[in-house]
């Protein structure tokens, strides 16, 4: 059973690895090709996703201080860490 386990591990990490080798191949390839300006709909989705990406960091630094001061205060708090 571990055999099978270590290739399957072996397997996903070559598999990460050409996918990281197409990925910049990629890059490579359109680093010199114009861009456009998104439009209106684009703007708003990366817009969105710039917000959501700062809610998400902002309530994952908020939760990790009131766990690890719960933890060093022992407030009683159910909060893991």
């Amino acid at each position: 059973m571990g055999v099978v386990i270590l290739i399957a591990e072996a397997a996903a990490v070559m598999w990460f690895a050409a996918f990281c080798g197409l990925l910049v191949e990629q890059y490579r390839s359109s680093s010199g090709a114009p861009t456009s300006r998104p439009d209106a709909v684009g703007r708003t989705f990366v817009g969105n996703a710039r917000l959501a990406h700062a809610v998400g960091l902002g309530i994952l630094v908020i939760y990790i201080a009131a766990a690890s001061l719960n933890q060093i205060l022992g407030l009683g708090l159910d909060l893991p860490l």
